[in-house]
């Protein structure tokens, strides 16, 4: 497969994904602080949402970038990775009804692990593909625990677990360059 296409694909659907998390945002209700102090876990769900869709689209432009190759096994992962990411607007809505509710929170969580997870796996596969060395970066490692652990306990302490998630999030605000990619 050509990686243009790949790029483009990708690029339209995760466009989608973020214009269909912005449009369910909603207003609050009144302009009482006590009233935004509530929806608080809202606000972070959205906020932290749209910065990890952001974070990881840029991420996904420079791995296509550097790939020479896009085999099927990695453009199916590619596949897998959009469809897991699709369901972010979905359980942030979801956040947004039910902002209390261990079980909405620990979905949550979940989606953006799995998305994490999904988005690993193809970034192995096209360095695989592409000779590139596979190796296992702490932040990687530190990511995971992260998103397991708010999975696991986001639900008792949800303004921590979006903290901390956003907080191991940023770690991939930094891209890594490649010797040839300067």
């Amino acid at each position: 497969m050509e990686k243009n296409r790949l790029k483009a694909f990708s690029d339209g659907i995760i466009a989608i994904i973020i214009f269909i998390t912005v449009l369910k945002l909603k207003q609050l209700a009144s302009k009482n602080l006590n009233d935004f102090r509530e929806l608080s876990p809202v606000l972070f769900a959205y906020i932290f949402s749209f910065m990890f869709i952001a974070i990881f689209w840029t991420n996904h432009h420079f791995l296509i970038k550097r790939a020479k190759v896009i085999s099927t096994k990695a453009f199916w992962s590619n596949t897998a990775w959009l469809s897991i990411m699709f369901a972010i607007p979905f359980t942030t809505s979801l956040v947004c009804r039910y902002p209390n509710s261990f079980a909405i929170l620990s979905v949550y969580f979940l989606n953006i692990t799995l998305s994490y997870i999904a988005y690993q796996i193809m970034c192995l596969l096209i360095a695989q593909e592409n000779g590139d060395e596979i190796k296992h970066r702490v932040r990687s490692i530190v990511c995971l625990v992260a998103y397991s652990c708010a999975t696991m306990f986001g639900g008792f302490y949800p303004l921590a677990a979006f903290a901390v998630v956003a907080a191991v999030t940023c770690l991939w605000l930094f891209i890594e360059k490649k010797k040839h990619d300067k």
